[in-house]
């Protein structure tokens, strides 16, 4: 699953996206408003997390790739698999 998440601080949860991936790991995104946005490939995540809690993304911050969309653009990134987030989570 890949996530699109908009950059700075004060982001609309409006302008999150997420898509499912191929087996051979290709996604599309449409409707992209132009601005500054990080992408997140997950192996496993839940949507709402990424969106509703802000400190969720901060451990996966240098995994993220930045990119600029501008209006009619079309883009092409590699991104690196987040083995999973749940490791991340505190063990009982």
């Amino acid at each position: 699953m890949v996530t699109l998440v908009p950059a700075g601080a004060l982001s609309s949860k409006s302008l999150f996206k997420v898509a499912a991936t191929s087996h051979g790991g290709h996604f599309h995104m449409a409707g992209i408003v132009p601005g500054s946005y990080r992408l997140f490939a997950w192996e496993d995540v839940d949507p709402n997390q990424v969106m509703f809690d802000p400190d969720f993304l901060k451990p996966f911050d240098s995994q993220a790739q930045s990119v600029e969309i501008a209006e009619g653009s079309q883009k092409s990134v590699q991104l690196t698999l987040i083995k999973q987030a749940a490791e991340k989570q505190p063990s009982p």
